[in-house]
């Protein structure tokens, strides 16, 4: 099917009719779902005259699969493995034009599940997940629920499934010789319905969604992530989240947040994502800390502290010192 849609000779004079004769006129911001580029024709998409303001890269949403149509095909992902995907993306779209950063979807399971695994309702990793991508160059989406730290569901029946897709990968691991507990455990990794359930509003029945049954079943565990219970708790993820965007919308250091230029900082540690922000004379470091155990590293600059989930980092001498799932942004004096 992919050779047979994606990116067939031709497509550049559509998508650049489209562009002129649609958004230009009305210099509309666009963001287009564009999974089959390579890296090397970013410049038609989003470059100064691109078809698009910006693009989704996914590369890093399949990070645990194979192959996105194939569920059954279970890769064991490190976080290297995941900072690799991530950070050459950043450096390959800064070439060109702007990035539009997300770890959730409509069509992906819950990054709380798929990236935390086991820490999916540590809200330290939650928070320490969501500041990873957020303060990366771009543009960042924040999907529903992302901001209450939603995670997946577990259904034990295929028929609690709305998702066509799911559907398919169930009966296709079957064929494939996997057994029916094995196909439905896949399928709960990976549905998009994960996405798709009632938006958890409070404790209530159907999670206060609708005094009606919903289209699908509302997550087993509304009665302990919701809104209601995270609006005006100062220590709650979506209270977290809103102290991220006013750090980036309106602070001091919301032009290098924004616009300045993003570069890999090298870590000797397997647990560690860390990039450099910088505009001009303003340099942030950012560490994210993906262990439950602490982690040292080693650096060269003397910090000011600027953001983090946690409380009391430890500045060492050339030295920092990271709690479990810590992340923090380091202003360089």
């Amino acid at each position: 099917m992919y050779k047979n849609s994606r990116n067939q000779p031709g497509i550049e004079k559509m998508l650049y009719e489209l562009k002129e004769n649609t958004f230009k006129k009305y210099d509309c911001m666009t963001v287009a779902e564009a999974a089959g580029i390579s890296y090397d024709q970013l410049g038609d998409f989003i470059g100064e005259d691109g078809f698009f303001s910006m693009v989704f890269d996914f590369k890093h949403a399949d990070l645990d699969v194979a192959s996105g149509s194939e569920w059954f095909k279970r890769i064991s992902w490190t976080i290297p493995d995941l900072r690799k995907c991530i950070l050459d993306s950043q450096m390959y779209v800064q070439e060109h034009g702007w990035a539009a950063n997300f770890i959730e979807n409509h069509d992906q399971p819950r990054a709380t599940t798929k990236y935390l695994l086991q820490y999916e309702r540590n809200d330290d990793a939650v928070k320490m997940l969501g500041a990873m991508y957020f303060f990366l160059r771009g543009t960042p989406f924040i999907y529903q629920g992302q901001e209450l730290g939603m995670t997946n569901f577990k259904r034990d029946t295929i028929n609690d499934f709305n998702d066509l897709s799911s559907i398919d990968q169930y009966y296709r691991s079957i064929d494939e010789s996997y057994s029916e507990e094995e196909a439905l455990e896949f399928v709960n990794l990976r549905s998009r319905d994960n996405a798709r359930t009632p938006f958890p509003w409070a404790d209530k029945e159907n999670a206060g969604f609708s005094d009606t049954t919903p289209w699908l079943k509302v997550i087993e565990n509304y009665k302990d992530i919701n809104a209601q219970s995270q609006i005006n708790n100062s220590e709650s993820i979506l209270e977290f989240y809103k102290k991220m965007i006013k750090l980036r919308q309106d602070s001091e250091y919301s032009d290098c947040l924004i616009y300045g230029s993003i570069e890999p900082i090298d870590i000797e540690s397997d647990d560690i994502i860390a990039y450099r922000r910088q505009l001009d004379l303003v340099v942030i470091d950012c560490y994210y800390n993906f262990s439950d155990k602490p982690v040292e590293i080693r650096v060269e600059e003397k910090y000011d502290i600027v953001f983090q989930n946690l409380d009391d980092i430890n500045l060492l001498n050339k030295t920092v010192r990271l709690k479990p799932f810590h992340a923090v942004l380091l202003k360089v004096r």
